[in-house]
């Protein structure tokens, strides 16, 4: 762990290895090792905390449990992070229909998910489809 102290900001670097051995974003047990990181950042007014923004490697801990080709980030990356998000929420979201789980994977919301990738689920589609519909035969 690596803990930076300035002003009225902390920064905190966290390595952590462990077994995956319960249900984890929606992918069952796989009993396979992981390796991940988290970086989170504090900032302090009057002792109280007002600030925080963490991030962790979703995408690699997904790759490790074998839920994602590990090939996928080699592919995606000269194209920006943009395309590996928008691959990593759709995959995940196709996989198991859950705005939850895109989102959580994503560390975005579930309504983010669902305005953005929900194009890509059949009840979706057929709700787009059915509002088209309905607007035409309304205009008729």
């Amino acid at each position: 762990m690596t803990l930076l102290v300035s002003d009225d900001t902390v920064t905190v670097h966290v390595r952590w290895t462990g077994t995956h051995t319960g249900s984890y974003g929606g992918v069952p047990a796989t009993n396979r090792v992981v390796d991940a990181r988290v970086i989170s950042i504090w900032r302090f007014v009057n002792n109280k905390v007002v600030e925080n923004w963490t991030l962790q490697d979703q995408f690699g801990l997904l790759q490790q449990v074998g839920y994602l080709p590990a090939n996928l980030t080699s592919a995606l990356l000269p194209h920006g992070p943009h395309n590996v998000r928008d691959v990593l929420a759709t995959h995940i979201l196709k996989q198991t229909g859950s705005y939850e789980q895109a989102s959580y994977a994503i560390q975005d919301t579930p309504e983010m998910v669902a305005e953005h990738y929900g194009r890509f689920l059949p009840q979706d589609k057929s709700a787009l489809a059915a509002r088209i519909l309905n607007k035409v035969w309304e205009e008729a």
